[in-house]
């Protein structure tokens, strides 16, 4: 497990400007993506095909980015 302190100091390294919560296109997408918008937080949504569209077009508010994939194991290629 990683001490407090040391998460804490790795977060203060970052970038406001540039950090992103991402999230899966699943049943907790739609409370990630609440919360994070909540504390002002840039959110990048990760969505399979077909599924996209539940995001898109019923919660885009809740998502900066939205990236769509075939298949989400099409994430590990390169």
């Amino acid at each position: 497990m990683i001490a407090i302190d040391k998460v804490r100091k790795m977060a203060a390294s970052y970038s406001s400007e540039k950090l992103h919560i991402g999230v899966l296109g699943s049943h907790s997408a739609l409370a990630l993506g609440m919360a994070a918008k909540a504390f002002g937080a840039r959110t990048l949504l990760v969505a399979e095909k077909g599924r996209d569209a539940l995001y898109t077009r019923e919660h885009r508010h809740l998502y900066d980015h939205v990236i769509t994939v075939e298949k989400f194991k099409d994430i590990l290629k390169p």
